[in-house]
């Protein structure tokens, strides 16, 4: 459906972001800095070991994304630097958005409340000329100047400092997306929760895909990454979009969203609902982004895949036809070895490697090279080769064949004679495996 494919919205439009901190600054709250709650703090606890992380996954077509999330407070050093990192994707998303609104309510009351949280900024600014440019624009309805001069007003939002603003107990979850080849960012989403939330509470007040990737199904991946990185603990995300935006309305039902009759309001700054429309998802009654978070595969950060320069020589150097095989094979010369399954029940001939800490199965016995393996829940292995079945090749020399590859488990020894390790390529584990002594039957975990 033509809703679903185009995901490239405002979830709560950043301008609402900015006027939190700014008019919060104005009212100097003192309390807030000291003030907490039981809700903030389990999860401040829950990501205390971990305060960012890495998820695989796929959109929609069967393309590998990665997702990327970091826990910061306004204190974090890097918190403008990721705002700022967010400004070009979020000012295409939200410009068609915003202007639309703007062309569908073309009343002057409108446009004043649009206008004010932003005259502060601009007033004896270098650019006070530039922003009077653009009220003016309003004012006259010349649409294509202010679509022009929109950025002006929403890069404001993103290049501020935000250090400026004080301290304050919040906690900010950023969670980007990301091309699983070219790894450039495709995406991102901000959460968070203050203490006066009630417990289970998120808020998502930022979110914009790139418009050129708003077909893949990168949203719904980011709206459900919060219900992986605080797992069995949220109970409500909550949300607004413009009243104009079916787009995200529509998506979002499809999503689980209801919309909310009551939200809450900020009590640094309320917003119109005459101008927004405001949805909220309840997780013991919706399973959809449930069954989307389930998908994304968590990497650890020990095993989190590295970035290693590929040399010409790492390169295939053709495409392959259909009745060729591998080029790992036709040009590395590299022998398959098995294709080892995941599965969770126990099954007849097990053989338990306990060092190891998994069962393995129908290696010896299967004339496909099928080798089933049941992991313990105490096993260190990333998650992804938990859930994903890998393909094993044999190699002759497993350094080399290492070089340019991201590396998922690095090199080791699971048995004597054997080397092994794990890339992973296009979000698939690949196992390369080396015999120092071929003629000698060893058995391939």
């Amino acid at each position: 459906m033509k809703f679903v494919k185009q995901i490239g919205f405002v979830t709560f439009f950043v301008l609402v972001v900015g006027v939190y901190f700014i008019v919060r600054k104005k009212m100097n709250n003192k309390n807030d800095a000291q003030k907490t709650s039981t809700w903030l703090k389990q999860v401040n606890t829950i990501t205390e070991s971990r305060p960012s992380g890495t998820f695989l996954a796929k959109d929609k077509f069967d393309r590998p994304v990665i997702l990327e999330w970091k826990k910061l407070t306004l204190q974090s050093p890097d918190f403008s630097e990721t705002m700022k990192s967010f400004c070009e994707i979020a000012c295409a998303a939200y410009i068609p958005v915003e202007v639309a609104f703007l062309k569908a309510h073309s009343d002057q009351k409108t446009y004043d409340e649009y206008c004010k949280p932003f005259e502060a900024i601009f007033k004896d600014s270098s650019q006070e000329a530039e922003w009077y440019g653009f009220k003016n624009a309003l004012k006259t309805k010349d649409w294509p100047k202010v679509e022009a001069m929109m950025p002006l007003v929403l890069k404001q939002i993103y290049i501020m400092d935000y250090s400026k603003f004080g301290s304050s107990p919040d906690l900010h979850f950023f969670v980007t997306v990301k091309d699983g080849e070219t790894k450039a960012l495709l995406g991102f989403i901000e959460f968070f929760i203050t203490p006066a939330y009630s417990f289970g509470d998120i808020k998502s007040p930022s979110f914009a895909i790139v418009p050129s990737e708003q077909n893949r199904g990168l949203g719904k991946l980011l709206m459900s990454s919060i219900l992986k990185i605080v797992p069995e603990k949220c109970k409500r995300i909550f949300l607004s979009t413009r009243i104009t935006n079916e787009i995200a309305q529509k998506a979002y039902v499809a999503w689980g969203f209801t919309q909310d009759y009551n939200p809450i309001q900020e009590p640094y700054f309320k917003q119109n609902p005459e101008h927004w429309m405001f949805f909220e998802y309840k997780t013991e009654r919706h399973s959809t982004l449930h069954e989307t978070a389930e998908k994304l595969i968590e990497v650890k950060n020990e095993n989190m895949p590295k970035n290693k320069t590929e040399t010409p020589k790492d390169r295939l150097t053709h495409k392959r036809l259909k009745h060729e095989p591998p080029a790992v094979i036709a040009e590395r010369g590299w022998h398959y070895h098995h294709l080892g399954i995941p599965y969770t029940e126990p099954r007849p001939g097990e053989t338990h490697y306990e060092h190891l800490k998994v069962y393995v199965s129908g290696f010896e016995t299967s004339p496909y090279g099928i080798e089933w393996m049941r992991f313990e829940k105490d096993c260190t292995v990333p998650d992804i080769v938990r859930k994903v079945p890998h393909v094993a090749f044999e190699v002759d020399n497993l350094d080399e064949a290492l070089k340019g590859k991201e590396i998922l488990l690095e090199p080791g020894s699971p048995s004597g004679g054997v080397r092994s390790a794990m890339i992973i390529h296009n979000g698939a584990p690949i196992e390369l495996i080396e015999f120092k002594d071929k003629f000698k039957h060893v058995k391939s975990i």
